[in-house]
């Protein structure tokens, strides 16, 4: 799947999940899953080669997008909170 493709993608599997038998929730619910970790790991790459780069406001952008995804995401929750100070700071 192209990489802009995840997020309609899980706005369609949000509908049929809706729409859907019973019997087949879980399917569905993995593919959300997958379709999550996907964007989750996208948005970390862009959020960490922004904070790398010195562009905070980016960083904060992408990183609250894995938040978004992912709230437990240790990793990226380090990131923002970092860029968000270092933003602040400037």
């Amino acid at each position: 799947m192209a990489r802009k493709a995840y997020e309609p993608a899980l706005k369609q599997l949000r509908v049929a999940r809706e729409v859907s038998p019973p019997a087949q929730l879980a399917i569905i619910d993995k593919h959300i899953a997958q379709a999550r970790d996907a964007l989750a790991s996208r948005h970390y790459e862009l959020g960490v080669a922004a904070f790398r780069a010195g562009r905070y406001d980016t960083a904060v952008a992408e990183l609250g997008k894995v938040l978004k995804h992912k709230p437990e995401h240790r990793k990226a929750k380090f990131y923002h909170a970092n860029a968000t100070a270092l933003m602040e700071a400037k």
